[in-house]
């Protein structure tokens, strides 16, 4: 037995096993020592979520937008319990001056017709066509709330449809009934909308 203690003393083994250098990983092994895998990495598991999510906001972000541009618009309750679309003054101003045209181009409608013009009467009406729509500013049709701008799309489309009516043989009687129908929208959009303007404005 003596001369096995010393075989293995002079190999520079022990029973423990053997030595451990700077390099050696601690006894019983240590999740700190253990390589990491590179998909572990806290950094990249953190990256994993942090993109879609910066995705979910934006794609939020502009639902919120388009809805507020094309649904809801500036409004706000007005003192006779209509609704109030909020426009700055010159917007205002622009929608005011459209509806006086108008009248006024009602009633040319109303001479032509009282005088059997058709022609006159078709030109009349084509002034207040679709058009006209392309007159608006794009930041005051964000404005405008999706029951509006439907029953003011209706109304200049009614008045395209009159002209073509009468340019294509239509008469009198029938331009009048299809005018009548025009201004039960216009009737249906002041029952229901007034013009504001913004307290700070």
């Amino acid at each position: 037995m003596e001369t096995n203690d010393r075989d293995l003393g002079s190999n520079g083994m022990s029973a423990a096993g053997p030595p451990q250098g700077a390099n050696s990983a601690p006894a019983g092994g240590s999740a700190a020592a253990k390589p990491q895998a590179w998909g572990d990495h806290p950094s990249t598991a953190g990256r994993r979520w942090v993109y879609p999510a910066i995705v979910v906001v934006l794609l939020l972000v502009i639902a919120a937008m388009a809805w507020k541009f094309i649904v809801a618009g500036s409004t706000a309750p007005a003192a006779d319990g209509r609704v109030a679309v909020m426009l700055a003054p010159a917007e205002r101003a622009l929608v005011l001056g459209e509806m006086r045209g108008f009248v006024a181009g009602v009633e040319r409608i109303v001479d032509a017709a009282s005088r059997d013009d058709m022609q006159a009467l078709a030109a009349a009406a084509r002034t207040m066509g679709g058009a006209r729509m392309h007159d608006a500013p794009v930041a005051m049709m964000g404005k405008l709330p999706l029951p509006f701008k439907k029953l003011a799309f209706g109304v200049h489309r009614g008045f395209d449809a009159l002209a073509a009516e009468a340019e294509g043989g239509g008469t009198p009687k029938q331009s009048l009934a299809a005018l009548a129908g025009i201004l039960q929208q216009c009737v249906a959009c002041h029952a229901a909308y007034a013009l504001g303007t913004p307290a700070s404005e």
